[in-house]
């Protein structure tokens, strides 16, 4: 073998080694951050998948006034938009207030003699930037010290708002003379970062015989200030009375970009006293972050 031959070789192993190690490298940063055991729930944008919760640093304060034990707990949240706040409260569907879920830090200590403890601290709240928590931790007379500690934080990432348009009127399905209303709520005060939505034209389809009535509903939505959130995924409820008092209904689901819909009311065709068109937009997610970070003192 010529020594061109063995350079190349060598220089085709020494690249593959080189690739490895890098491919190595990112799984390893992808799992884990800092050394940290970290947990994180995959989000379906890369806004809620790179928002970090961490511990930083952990100590012992040392005994309180009234005799417990005192850790201190250095933790960050960060994200790459303002659009994805920590704490927010997990979307319920029909559920208008939503408590902030905020964080959790639990720190479990063990003792020189071998007794261990727990303390925990939680705030409803939404949390920014660099926190330091001081957890209590109850001490038994006579106890020893700590000498070892696990320390772990949960929180959550993003936002969920519902935004509902809303129509009312006496007749047929329609917007001539019907009364328009908008309302909406989110997980977190975000109202810059989601979609509005616009309900542009309502169309009675009479039906005749077994075919029932249709109505379409035709609406649009802006594009979501922030690149974290994706388009919103639609709901639309139509609300019939007819004149001999029944009520009719139909909803139905609608993915992210669908722009138009013909819901089938449910009873028989006939006349109609009174409507309600309710288009529902919901945008958004949450999912929860956690670290866990163990040592000694």
């Amino acid at each position: 073998m010529s020594q061109r031959q063995q350079f190349r070789i060598c220089s085709w192993l020494l690249i593959a080694v080189i690739a490895f190690g890098l491919a190595r490298l990112q799984l390893e940063d992808h799992v884990s951050a800092g050394g940290h055991e970290s947990e994180t729930v995959q989000a379906p944008n890369n806004c809620l998948t790179q928002a970090a919760a961490q511990i930083n640093k952990v100590r012992y304060i040392g005994k309180n006034s009234t005799g417990d034990d005192e850790v201190a707990v250095e933790w960050l949240v960060q994200s790459v938009s303002e659009c994805v706040p920590f704490g927010s409260g997990q979307y319920v569907p029909g559920k208008v207030d939503t408590t902030p879920f905020g964080y959790e830090i639990t720190v479990r200590i063990k003792r020189r003699l071998g007794s261990e403890d727990s303390g925990k601290v939680s705030k409803r709240e939404i949390v920014k930037g660099t926190t330091t928590t001081i957890v209590r931790i109850p001490r038994e007379n006579l106890e020893t010290d700590p000498v070892s500690f696990t320390a772990t934080l949960k929180t959550t990432a993003g936002a969920v708002q519902t935004f509902n348009r809303v129509v009312t009127g006496i007749g047929v399905p329609s917007f001539a003379g019907a009364t328009q209303s908008t309302n909406k709520h989110s997980t977190a005060d975000l109202n810059s970062c989601f979609s509005s939505v616009d309900m542009s034209a309502i169309h009675f389809i009479p039906g005749a015989g077994a075919t029932p009535d249709n109505v379409t509903v035709n609406w649009s939505a802006n594009t979501p200030s922030s690149i974290c959130f994706e388009q919103p995924r639609f709901s639309i409820l139509v609300r019939v009375k007819r004149l001999n008092g029944t009520v009719d209904t139909s909803q139905t689901n609608f993915s992210p970009g669908s722009t138009t819909a013909t819901l089938q009311l449910s009873g028989p065709p006939g006349g109609v006293d009174s409507f309600s068109v309710v288009l529902t937009a919901i945008s958004g997610n949450v999912v929860e972050k956690s670290d866990t970070q163990s040592g000694n003192f």
